[in-house]
């Protein structure tokens, strides 16, 4: 099998869409091409909290791929949780309550800018019926079997160290002008900043800029299924990703559901007056511990 293509031209002929791409520069790196992503609109958000079964951690950006019901699939999140302080660690993969993408990662003892944390994953997969079929695979130990691939393909190991390197390049472009300014200040020294000394932000923006997919510093190891298929469903060439789309469908599995599970029950609602009548209708979803919303 043929790895490192785009996902357009690599997904079973069933799971193809017409995608609209096009050119984004991330951080001054060459061009990478990627899906036109969607804004995530409120309902957006709702909807992959009630995926997810829990509020959502972090700064959603974008939708960067939906099933054919509309419905988001995988989201763009910000490289940056603000007032995070020191918790929130990833997490280990639990299968298909998978959280080692869900907030902000530990600092392992680094000297990170104070109430800031990177947030370990640019792509995050929501869909329940995606999450569910890629936690069978990881159940059936290919993790495991990746890290072996790694080890023993020069050429998988190559793509998969590219694409690494490119989900850097797109996490560290993600930082906005402000707060790559404040993380790239030097250090002060009685009351005045020296630029020639790394400041508090240092260790942060390497960790964002040179970590790899879900914030892996070991290129050669894989930490999660779910993180690399997201990176590889948002259309990004990731062959571990595409690998595990490939065995989901030899397994007869698609990349989303057939009834729609996740689509918001809609309700309309009509005000008639003695001269006038006015409609409401409006997409409803039950959001986590917290009831209905519009």
């Amino acid at each position: 099998m043929r790895t490192g293509l785009v996902m357009a031209a690599a997904l079973p002929e069933t799971e193809c869409f017409s995608f609209r791409t096009h050119e984004m520069r991330w951080g001054g790196c060459r061009p990478v091409t990627s899906e036109a992503w969607d804004r995530a609109k409120p309902v957006d958000l709702a909807v992959a909290a009630r995926q997810l079964g829990r509020t959502l951690g972090g700064r959603v950006v974008a939708v960067a791929r939906r099933c054919s019901h509309r419905q988001p699939q995988v989201l763009v999140t910000y490289p940056l949780v603000h007032g995070a302080g020191r918790g929130g660690g990833p997490g280990r993969c639990r299968g298909s309550g998978c959280d080692c993408d869900s907030g902000a990662e530990r600092d392992s003892g680094r000297d990170l800018a104070p109430s800031l944390a990177p947030f370990p994953t640019v792509f995050w997969l929501t869909c329940p019926h995606v999450r569910t079929a890629v936690s069978s695979l990881e159940s059936h130990g290919m993790i495991e079997e990746m890290r072996r691939r790694i080890r023993e393909d020069e050429v998988f190991a190559e793509e998969y160290g590219e694409a690494n390197r490119r989900y850097a390049a797109q996490r560290g472009g993600l930082l906005d002008v402000a707060d790559r300014a404040r993380l790239q200040m030097g250090r002060q020294v009685d009351g005045q900043v020296d630029g020639r000394m790394d400041g508090p932000g240092a260790d942060l923006l390497r960790v964002i800029s040179e970590s790899g997919v879900g914030g892996i510093a070991d290129w050669a190891g894989v930490r999660c299924l779910h993180m690399n298929v997201a990176d590889y469903m948002a259309g990004n060439a990731n062959p571990v990703g595409e690998l595990c789309v490939w065995r989901l469908a030899e397994d007869g599995t698609g990349l989303e559901c057939a009834d729609g599970r996740c689509v918001p029950a809609r309700v309309a609602a009509i005000n008639a007056g003695s001269n006038s009548a006015k409609a409401l209708v409006a997409d409803v979803v039950e959001r986590p511990g917290r009831g209905f919303g519009l």
